[in-house]
């Protein structure tokens, strides 16, 4: 088998560890931002995400590391590592992801996968990218009330994020724009496609929340048995 899956109760942040790890942070979402409004969470295409952690191994500094390399990537990065894997020049032995974003959950949108996917493309061709989607406010973490969020059950864990989120503000996102959602559902249409899951070589360790309303675990567990 090439993948295993561990489904779990919780919302979301199922933790595990596997080994020493290579870690890219996109500097489009820890760092240099590509808008003025650094709280708008926004990309024109996700292969610049992939583009990133190429350049996170060209440094000096990973030849230092010890090998194999094992991947671990959550939510919307486990989209971005496993689109990566399908490519011959993956340069990690395995990976691990949390809750991949291979389908974002209905309740987020309100609307089926092709609607939303349509209206947030032609909301991009008719200049509103750099938009937030609607409702999106650029308030994160730090503002919302631990009651009714759909990140975690757990409240020690909840008020420990909520901690660091005031402290070092300038590394919080809000809502993502138009931009951003088009860019996604592109990037996960593009996953799901046979050719891509053919093309991942590696072992897939695959954590799932039965309950998360962020990410479809069911199509995360479709996925993973295409994989097979």
């Amino acid at each position: 088998m090439r993948w295993a899956k561990l489904a779990l109760q919780p919302k979301r942040r199922a933790h595990g560890t596997r080994c020493d790890t290579a870690k890219s942070s996109s500097d489009r979402s820890n760092g240099r931002r590509l808008l003025l409004d650094p709280r708008k969470g926004n990309i024109g295409r996700f292969t610049d995400y992939e583009a990133d952690i190429e350049r996170v191994l060209t440094r000096d500094d990973v030849s230092t590391l010890a090998k194999p390399y094992i991947a671990i990537a959550h939510s919307m990065g486990g989209c971005i590592l496993l689109r990566a894997a399908a490519r011959a020049a993956f340069p990690f032995t395995a990976i691990m992801t949390t809750a991949p974003m291979i389908e974002i959950h209905r309740v987020q949108t309100g609307l089926n996968e092709g609607l939303a996917s349509g209206l947030s493309r032609s909301a991009s061709l008719v200049g509103l990218a750099s938009n937030y989607v609607p409702g999106g406010k650029p308030g994160s973490l730090e503002s919302i009330p631990f009651d009714g969020n759909g990140l975690t059950t757990s409240e020690v864990r909840f008020s420990r994020n909520q901690e660091v989120a005031l402290a070092a503000p300038e590394l919080l996102v809000g809502a993502p724009t138009m931009g951003w959602l088009a860019a996604a559902f592109a990037a996960m249409r593009q996953l799901r496609q046979p050719r891509t899951t053919q093309g991942i070589q590696v072992p897939v360790l695959c954590f799932e929340a039965e309950n998360d309303m962020i990410v479809s675990s069911v199509a995360a567990e479709r996925f993973c048995e295409s994989l097979k």
